[in-house]
């Protein structure tokens, strides 16, 4: 069987795998990562770490995915927790024009500063920033 659409069958990007692949270079040696850090593991509080979740999106058009991106910083040390989300949402907030991973970032919007927010489940000080990327979604023929 052959799908007829009048509109483009587009792919939304995993955008968890772009902010890790986005801002790990640059923020290397701080982990960046989709899991909860672990104040008993080292590699988790030596550099403080990043944590990228996918905060919902959605489809504005035809052609594109709009797609919230949550990142906190963690470290044992406040100030360093608040910087590490500082510097991943400046970051992710000046991607406009970049392809990252073959995903075209066309527009930034939505961006929240870091904000304290203490994590119930880690016992790490946690500041916390949102930024939506509009990425060109990639056609799939199914």
């Amino acid at each position: 069987m052959t799908l007829q659409t009048v509109d483009p069958i587009v792919l939304p990007p995993d955008i968890e795998a772009l902010a890790v692949s986005f801002l790990s270079p640059v923020l290397s040696p701080t982990p960046v990562t989709t899991r909860l850090p672990s104040p008993t593991i080292d590699a988790d509080t030596v550099n403080g770490m990043v944590r990228v979740e996918y905060g919902g999106g959605t489809k504005p058009n035809r052609f594109q995915w709009d797609l919230q991106c949550i990142m906190s910083g963690y470290s044992p040390n406040e100030i360093q927790a608040s910087q590490l989300a500082s510097q991943a949402v400046a970051l992710m907030s000046a991607a406009r024009g970049q392809t990252v991973n073959g995903w075209y970032v066309v527009g930034v919007m939505g961006v929240v500063a870091p904000h304290r927010l203490t994590d119930p489940d880690v016992i790490l000080p946690r500041y916390r920033a949102t930024v939506t990327w509009r990425v060109a979604g990639q056609q799939w023929n199914p």
